[in-house]
């Protein structure tokens, strides 16, 4: 797999991604603009088929087989905040298709990428907060993948650490009130 390095706009020039090809050490075809929904990258997750890039407007999607972008992913698809903080891939949806978790301030959004559904999971499924930063995966002693999710406090919400069961989409455990001196 390659490793794709966000680029930044500034003074004149477009954002985009560059991919850099390990087996070969050279960088190969990259993209402007056309794919991200922001220049302001957060975070990179990769299936089989496709590279998810966060951003402050949405996903951007890359199509390994087309070599080419997708449409973005958005709030107007069903993310519930413009914002995505972090994107996590990993666990099986439907048919040859991964899931693919992306963190945002108004909960993880699980987007089964086999049948192009998401669904969003937060307090209500027993996160210790809707708003997500940041991902972590632990393999559990069984095999299993679970995310230890980071609440960074936003709004009347306490920072906390949440670990989600991809399994099953609830959350295994949390910690409540945890003390820092930073809501980052």
């Amino acid at each position: 797999l390659p490793i794709f390095i966000g680029l930044a706009a500034q003074s004149g020039s477009s954002p985009g991604v560059q991919r850099f090809n390990l087996g070969s050490q050279s960088f190969t075809t990259g993209r402007l603009v056309a794919g991200l929904p922001s220049n302001i990258v957060n975070g990179f997750g990769s299936s089989s088929t496709h590279m998810y890039i966060a951003t402050d407007n949405g996903v951007g999607v890359w199509n390994y087989t087309t070599a080419d972008w997708e449409d973005s992913i958005t709030t107007a698809d069903g993310l519930p905040a413009a914002v995505v903080n972090d994107v996590y891939v990993g666990g099986s949806g439907t048919g040859q298709g991964s899931l693919v978790y992306f963190a945002t301030a108004n909960g993880i959004v699980e987007f089964d990428e086999g049948a192009g559904q998401m669904q969003t999971i937060g307090q209500a499924q027993g996160l210790d907060g809707d708003s997500s930063w940041m991902f972590a995966p632990r393999t559990n002693s069984d095999g299993s993948i679970s995310l230890i999710v980071s609440h960074d406090g936003r709004g009347d919400e306490r920072p906390g650490v949440s670990i989600l069961d991809i399994g099953t989409s609830r959350s295994e455990e949390h910690t409540s009130e945890l003390q820092s001196p930073c809501n980052l």
